[in-house]
C-alpha cells in the first residue's frame, strides 16, 4: 500500500536533519516510527485485554491472591531463593 503523509515545514526539516545525522532515509524513519507505533499499540491492547480476563475470571469467583505476599515472592525469587507461595485468599 502506497500513502503520503503531509508534514508541517518544520517537523520535515527535523526529519531531514535526522535522517541525515542517522545516515537514513526520512522515508525509512518514518516507516520505523508506524510500525513501532503499531506494534505498542497491539502490545497495550494485548495488555488490556489481558487485564479484562482475569478481572473476569475474578468476578466469576476465581482465585486473589494478597499483593503483599505476592510482592514478596516475586521479590524472593529475584533474589534466587524458594519463597513460600502466594495462598489465595
Amino acid at each position: 500500500m502506497t500513502t503520503s503523509l503531509k508534514l508541517k515545514e518544520k517537523t520535515k526539516k527535523r526529519l531531514k536533519a535526522i535522517a541525515k545525522k542517522m545516515d537514513a532515509t526520512p522515508h525509512s524513519l518514518m516507516v520505523a516510527a508506524i510500525e513501532e507505533f503499531i506494534a505498542e499499540t497491539e502490545w497495550h491492547q494485548s495488555l488490556l485485554a489481558d487485564a479484562q480476563k482475569a478481572a473476569d475470571d475474578i468476578d466469576a469467583g476465581g482465585p486473589v491472591y494478597d499483593g503483599k505476599e505476592v510482592h514478596a515472592y516475586i521479590l524472593g525469587m529475584t533474589k534466587d531463593k524458594r519463597p513460600k507461595r502466594p495462598e489465595t485468599c
